[in-house]
């Protein structure tokens, strides 16, 4: 539908250009999901552009099932969201709603 909200994938930076300065921002990212892992109430995708990889992190509560549904190995997407930290790798936290869509 043309109402759910799209992430603007002209906005996208690479991987490699967001560093620890960057946590608590919100950065858009394109590239394609690795294999999934589980976590209690989510999942993380490796995500990896041609500069490198990040863990995109998608929680359940907060995240439509039909989106969550549509990622998966290999899928190439875009997705918006929050630079973390956690054990010392950064990550993005996908944003609440229809963060992270399929990208040809």
């Amino acid at each position: 539908p043309a109402s759910t909200p799209a992430v603007d994938v002209s906005q996208a930076v690479t991987v490699s250009s967001i560093t620890a300065d960057n946590k608590g921002q919100v950065r858009i990212i394109k590239g394609t999901l690795g294999a999934p892992r589980a976590l209690r109430g989510g999942v993380s995708y490796p995500l990896t552009d041609d500069t490198g990889t990040i863990d995109l992190v998608l929680w359940e509560s907060i995240i439509p099932p039909e989106v969550l549904g549509a990622l998966g190995d290999g899928v190439k997407v875009a997705a918006t969201g929050e630079v973390g930290e956690y054990e010392g790798k950064l990550q993005i936290k996908a944003s609440p709603g229809y963060s992270a869509m399929v990208i040809p």
